[in-house]
């Protein structure tokens, strides 16, 4: 029996309904997904009685091509995530340790769940649970998941998906490792690096942020682009807005000749300033200035110049932290 509970009916068997009997085989579409009716079981004595298992919930337009990349299994329990990389062939998901797959949950069986890598993404089998396996919200026994798909088992989320979402094994653009925290990291570049904005960069001395800086600009469309790092702790204080900003001809004394800054020099690339925190507050509120507007000013000439082109990655911005 199908109740309907949208207000807009759902399309069985190609026709909308909004109540009414399930034949054995009949499809239901739900969404993007079709779900697949089907008796089955074993039978329950001489009258022979079948026993409804369940659903089967397959996703239209399934991929069928071969050659698929690895995939790999994120697994999230409150706020801890960790990646299960599965050999292949199908295997286990379940609280015992037996389980390729072993997550302690209370709610999760000791055996909870089959799945196997296929064309489409992974096919999936609840292994007669006690809570279920759960799709969308919806309580499956089989179901055919393309990659990107989250399953809830438990208290615990799995999102199926493609081996190169996590940390390649060689490093992606110089961040290696599989912390679940560098994980995240790398997942945050791939999805800032293509975006013209301005980045923010935190961490302690030594923890890579000219490496994550780097790795900005080697996934963006500024590759091949100049990267000009600078270190504000290191400059002198009284040559500041010259590195930074550049310089005209006489604008003080000793300056012979023109010289570009830090800015100009990264026009069309990335520019990464490190220890920003270490400026003065009126060199800090120039520089947030540049940023806004995207014009330089450099010291001793008489008008500012437009250098939108530009990418600035920069580590704490002390007086902006509150």
């Amino acid at each position: 029996m199908l109740e309907d509970l949208s207000g807009q009916g759902t399309v069985v068997a190609g026709q909308r309904v909004r109540r009414g009997e399930l034949e054995d085989g009949v499809d239901a579409q739900l969404g993007p997904w079709v779900a697949l009716f089907r008796e089955r079981g074993t039978r329950g004595g001489e009258g022979g009685t079948w026993t409804k298992r369940g659903t089967e919930l397959q996703p239209r337009d399934a991929v069928k091509a071969e050659g698929l990349p690895p995939a790999q299994v994120r697994v999230k329990q409150g706020t801890t995530e960790r990646v299960y990389t599965p050999d292949p062939g199908r295997f286990t998901v379940g609280k015992a340790p037996g389980n390729a797959l072993v997550i302690q949950d209370k709610y999760i069986s000791s055996r909870h769940l089959e799945v196997e890598r296929s064309a489409a993404g992974f096919h999936v089998r609840d292994l007669n649970s006690t809570n279920g396996t759960y799709l969308a919200g919806v309580r499956v026994l089989e179901a055919e998941v393309p990659l990107g798909t989250v399953l809830q088992v438990g208290e615990a989320e799995l999102r199926f998906e493609a081996q190169s979402a996590g940390v390649e094994p060689e490093g992606f653009h110089g961040l290696v490792g599989t912390d679940p925290a560098l994980r995240e990291v790398v997942e945050w570049v791939r999805r800032v690096g293509p975006a013209p904005v301005v980045v923010t960069v935190l961490g302690e001395s030594g923890t890579g942020k000219e490496l994550v800086a780097k790795a900005l600009h080697a996934c963006s469309p500024r590759e091949g682009k100049p990267f000009i790092a600078l270190n504000c702790a290191t400059l002198s204080p009284a040559l500041v807005e010259s590195e930074l900003f550049g310089h005209e001809k006489g604008a003080f004394t000793g300056a012979d000749m023109r010289r570009k800054g830090a800015f100009e020099e990264a026009d069309g690339g990335t520019l990464f300033l490190d220890e920003v925190g270490e400026l003065t507050l009126e060199q800090q509120a120039k520089l947030l200035r540049v940023l806004e507007s995207g014009e330089v000013k450099p010291v001793g000439a008489a008008r500012a110049r437009a250098f939108p082109r530009f990418r600035a990655v920069r580590r704490r911005w002390s007086c902006l932290r509150g």
